[in-house]
């Protein structure tokens, strides 16, 4: 109701009176409408002002850990990654160890120690294989028991699972062949590491290997280079030996803003792009050949500078690197509010998750929709269902509760998060009995990692009406805590 409510004063606030009383001169009754607006403008805003709002700017102290990942190339065994993993948290205060991006980024930290433990170094064709695996997988075995041990001695409660990653160093130029057997493995990461960039290939990956897969970047990348007078790396040729389902993630050494820049082709297009901080390389997944870069890609509205600093930052960052747009050319419409097409749509980008084929349909949903491949592939992968067996519902306003929900199992989905315990954490919202039975475990999940902006008020007001800009808050959330 009060995104609702702020909506239509807001929309109101740039309506024109045309009032005037008859034989006024055009020049009194131009003053009688201005005095009129001016007031009426005063009043709404006055009214804004009362309306509950989100909290936001409120930072959470984890956001600010950094971590010496240089030091990373030092680590060659299982002791010296627990070793590293304990250096790191011992630099972190209390309020950061107990915080959602806190513990997040030492968890990160952990598997980039575990990976690099679980390592070995090789020259010319790299054959990625069942027994090669193996051997790497039992270090991985190994070092992950040792950095979980470590997290645990320094107080950091992990909230996700540490995943199982491997890696393999090389030279700038990379040349893989990854062999069907290798998905018989059993890990979540297989890293193909030079000093400028990294490939990354996921279970997911490795499962759609049914014929020898050769990857061929030739060329490095060189670090760091200049582009359009903005900080990025230079292109990366990618020969990929067939189209995937599935992205690999590209990782790219990078010198500007994080923030602006996003992973490109050759025809400009943006896959994404997030500035890892236990590596300080910005990573997206990429899906087939292409001349790939880190390139600067910033946006501007020019209806969002009343906003938050924070909604600003989500919203330009989203959008900087292909996740989200405006309804215009520089207009984003922030006080509008969001449809389950939209959400879909975003999400699916976050994700990096594309339509598996499997003939999924909704009868309110044609091939031609702008939204058509969101919504298929949301339903194939389990992030969002239809509001029936036939329909989707594309242009239905997404109500927040059911917002949230897609987030939160999003997160738990893509990122092996574990579920709450019990629903205790609800007693922060003053409404906590207005929740569905179906909704509890999504809020209080949302809520435990920090994916939900309190309000003034105290309320959730779980039917409520999430605009853009609050939505684009969220959903930037969940973008920071996917890997």
């Amino acid at each position: 109701m009060a995104a609702a409510m702020k909506r239509i004063l807001a929309a109101a606030l740039g309506a024109a009176l045309i009032i005037g009383p008859l034989g006024e001169t055009a020049q009194a009754a131009q003053a009688a409408q201005a005095g009129e607006k001016e007031l009426r403008d005063e009043m709404i805003v006055s009214i804004l002002e009362e309306l509950p709002s989100y909290l936001y700017d409120v930072v959470d102290p984890g956001e600010a850990v950094e971590f010496p990942y240089e030091d990373l190339g030092l680590i060659s065994n299982s002791s010296e990654a627990a070793s590293a993993v304990k250096e790191a948290a011992a630099g972190l205060t209390d309020s950061q160890k107990r915080s959602a991006s806190g513990i997040d980024r030492m968890t990160l930290y952990a598997e980039e120690a575990l990976a690099q433990a679980a390592s070995e170094y090789a020259l010319g064709e790299i054959n990625i294989d069942l027994a090669r695996l193996e051997a790497l997988k039992a270090k991985a075995l190994e070092a992950k028991a040792a950095v979980e041990e470590a997290l645990a001695e320094s107080g950091i409660e992990t909230r996700r699972e540490v995943r199982l990653r491997v890696k393999i160093l090389t030279d700038a130029k990379m040349m893989v062949l990854i062999d069907p057997s290798a998905k018989e493995a059993g890990l979540d990461g297989v890293v193909v590491e030079t000093p400028s960039f990294s490939l990354e290939f996921s279970q997911g990956v490795l499962d759609l290997v049914e014929t020898p897969l050769s990857i061929h970047a030739p060329g490095g990348v060189e670090v760091p280079a200049r582009w359009n007078g903005a900080a990025s790396s230079s292109g990366l040729n990618m020969l990929i030996g067939q189209d995937l389902l599935e992205g690999i993630k590209l990782s790219i050494s990078i010198s500007g803003d994080p923030d602006n820049l996003a992973i490109m082709n050759e025809s400009r297009v943006a896959f994404g792009g997030k500035l890892n901080p236990a590596t300080g390389r910005l990573e997206a997944k990429i899906f087939e050949s292409g001349t790939y870069s880190a390139k600067e890609n910033s946006k501007s509205f020019s209806d969002i500078s009343s906003k938050s600093n924070e909604m600003q930052k989500a919203i330009t960052a989203l959008a900087a690197k292909g996740i989200i747009s405006g309804v215009a050319p520089g207009v984003f419409s922030p006080d509008s509010a969001i449809t389950r097409a939209e959400v879909a749509a975003i999400v699916t980008r976050i994700l990096s998750k594309q339509s598996k084929g499997y003939g999924v349909q909704f009868d309110d949903v044609e091939t031609g929709d702008w939204y058509y491949d969101a919504a298929v592939s949301a339903k194939e992968n389990g992030i969002m269902a239809g509001t029936s067996e036939s329909e989707f519902s594309p242009e239905i306003v997404i109500p927040k509760d059911q917002l949230v929900a897609v987030v939160a199992r999003a997160l738990i989905l893509e990122m092996k998060y574990k579920e709450v315990d019990d629903y205790s954490i609800l007693s922060m919202f003053a409404d906590e009995q207005d929740f569905a039975d179906w909704s509890k475990v999504d809020i209080s999940f949302a809520a435990r990692e920090g994916l939900v902006v309190e309000r003034s008020d105290g309320l959730f007001d779980p039917s409520d009406e999430m605009t853009r800009g609050d939505a684009a808050v969220l959903l930037y959330r969940l973008f920071s805590k996917v890997w």
